[in-house]
């Protein structure tokens, strides 16, 4: 599983599953065979209080609107769809692992094909990086993708730590050089701003989650507080896992953190530009336990009212940055709901946009991105697709 802090039992790793939208995972981590087992809490809950940063500028706490504040309606059938239910290889689309939204291209990381395609804004396809395989050039856990502002570099996360970078050259992107970055898990997130590449990843040795490296693989820096606690699987499971985004225009890093309620604004160097509070996230606990006498830690299950995870998604004509969280429902009386907010990317003063209903069994269009005429989305069932519209047509 890529923990080489301390080792986990394989038997106990339970696979994710998604509910009302949500992606949550019932997970056992535990220690075996460590000579003295690190003071733990059996029952304490998590996360606590210590671990979420205070915000008291009322500018920078945002809360849930009215409750008829409907947000992201589409009025319209999109104008390109990209994948097919049946046909192809190359018409269809195995997996919707990670997507970039560009000037001139729609990028979107293949997990299940091993590819990275490229296509422009009307649906045609331009590129295939990579194939599945462990080499060079080859993606294995294709996981997640970065592409720089001028579209000349592309960057992949591949095995767990591995990191890919492809240079263009006219319309080919070639593989330029391989390095790895620090990482324990499968749902942190890479970006890139100028000429650095950061990445989410936990290290008992490294100060910091957020790790700075030059696109030759250099470790520059690192930032962003670790989870605190003297257990240190603990701090892991609760430090690794989160989305970036970066603005490289203003040069700022974005990162929220899965189980907390802060979104923050880096800088290049990781000096605090800004720090949101979404005061009305309620995430789902993690708790301390003893496995067969072993410390562990259990994820449970998302209960109804509760949230799992954020996404982050870039609106280039506000230029502000879009953060959705779902909150679980209680059957079909009481549907899954997912909260907008937007966050300008220069001061973090954030609005409350709206939400939406997630409703099993009846799919809708997931934002993925926007710009000045067009909105992206993605649908995920009854199969993979990606849709573009008119932004007109989309009720933003």
């Amino acid at each position: 599983m890529g923990m080489s802090l301390l080792s986990v039992d394989p038997a106990n790793w339970h696979t994710a599953m998604t509910i009302a939208g949500i992606s949550v995972a019932v997970t056992l981590f535990s220690c075996r065979g460590i000579a003295e087992p690190e003071s733990i809490t059996p029952g304490r809950l998590h996360p606590t209080q210590e671990n979420i940063p205070v915000v008291e500028d009322a500018r920078f706490v945002l809360r849930e609107g009215d409750s008829d504040q409907l947000y992201l309606e589409f009025t319209e059938s999109p104008l390109h769809t990209v994948g097919v239910n049946e046909g192809a290889k190359r018409a269809m689309i195995g997996s919707i692992g990670d997507v970039a939204v560009r000037r001139s291209a729609l990028y979107y990381a293949d997990g299940e094909y091993g590819e990275i395609r490229v296509y422009d804004h009307a649906g045609t396809p331009l590129a295939v990086v990579g194939s599945h395989g462990q080499g060079p050039g080859e993606f294995q856990d294709l996981t997640r993708i970065a592409v720089t502002e001028d579209e000349t570099r592309l960057f992949a996360w591949d095995m767990l730590s591995r990191i890919q970078v492809f240079g263009k050259r006219d319309s080919i992107y070639m593989l330029e050089n391989t390095f790895h970055i620090v990482a324990n898990a499968y749902e942190g997130d890479i970006c890139v701003v100028n000429d650095h590449l950061y990445a989410i990843g936990y290290s008992a040795e490294l100060d910091g989650i957020i790790h700075k490296y030059t696109f030759a693989g250099d470790h520059v820096t690192s930032f962003g507080a670790r989870y605190k606690s003297s257990f240190s699987l603990l701090s892991m499971v609760m430090s690794r896992l989160g989305r970036l985004k970066c603005d490289e225009r203003l040069g700022i890093i974005a990162h929220v953190n899965y189980h907390l309620p802060i979104l923050t604004g880096y800088s290049r160097d990781g000096s605090l530009v800004w720090r949101v509070k979404f005061a009305d996230f309620r995430p789902a606990v993690v708790e301390e336990l003893l496995d067969d006498g072993s410390p562990g830690v259990n994820s449970w299950q998302v209960q109804p009212g509760e949230s799992a995870g954020f996404t982050l998604i870039q609106d280039q004509v506000s230029d502000s940055l879009i953060v959705r969280y779902p909150v679980r429902g209680d059957g079909a009386a009481t549907p899954g709901v997912a909260h907008y907010f937007s966050v300008d990317w220069q001061t973090g003063e954030g609005v409350y946009l709206g939400r939406r209903s997630i409703v099993e069994g009846n799919p809708k269009p997931r934002l993925i991105g926007a710009d000045s005429s067009r909105v992206y989305a993605a649908m995920y069932s009854p199969f993979p697709q990606l849709q573009i519209y008119r932004r007109s047509g989309v009720q933003l």
